[in-house]
């Protein structure tokens, strides 16, 4: 499950160099993405039904949706909470280029945590998880559930 992670890094990374100066991409649990504090998609993922949640899965699917510009006629504000890509400056952001990009960086991850275990990748997730900022936070390695210890206890959120 932890690949899931790295998949959810990859699309943040392949963002971030076409994002003007600045402007934050952030993960909020589990798989929910903004850019300038509004959600512009997310990342999916499976694994064969009946998977224990701790247990490695004999396959694992991994998609992404993201919203590259409004459908015309949308308004402006339409949608609070919302944006989409084109109207946070990724004026250059193609289906094709953000797919190439995220396979690339994926690679990237996925080399990474073979070679220095998985502490990279869930380091690298949680410095963009926008969820429990300011408390005790990380990600329990067998399930990829986050956890999130506050002075009022321990809340773990499944993946």
């Amino acid at each position: 499950r932890l690949a899931v992670l790295a998949a959810a890094n990859a699309l943040a990374d392949a963002l971030a160099p076409m994002a003007p100066p600045e402007l934050p991409v952030r993960w909020h649990w589990p798989l929910t993405l903004s850019v300038n504090g509004g959600v512009v998609g997310g990342l999916r993922w499976r694994v064969p039904a009946g998977t224990a949640e701790d247990a490695v899965p004999d396959w694992l699917a991994v998609g992404f949706a993201l919203r590259l510009r409004w459908p015309e006629g949308t308004v402006t504000g339409e949608n609070p909470g919302e944006t989409a890509l084109e109207e946070e400056g990724f004026e250059d952001a193609t289906a094709a280029g953000l797919t190439e990009a995220w396979a690339r960086h994926l690679m990237a991850n996925l080399d990474e945590w073979g070679a220095r275990g998985h502490r990279r990748v869930t380091d690298r997730f949680l410095a963009r998880l926008a969820d429990g900022e300011g408390a005790k936070r990380g990600i329990i390695p067998d399930s990829g559930a986050l956890a999130i210890e506050r002075e009022g206890g321990r809340e773990v959120r499944p993946l």
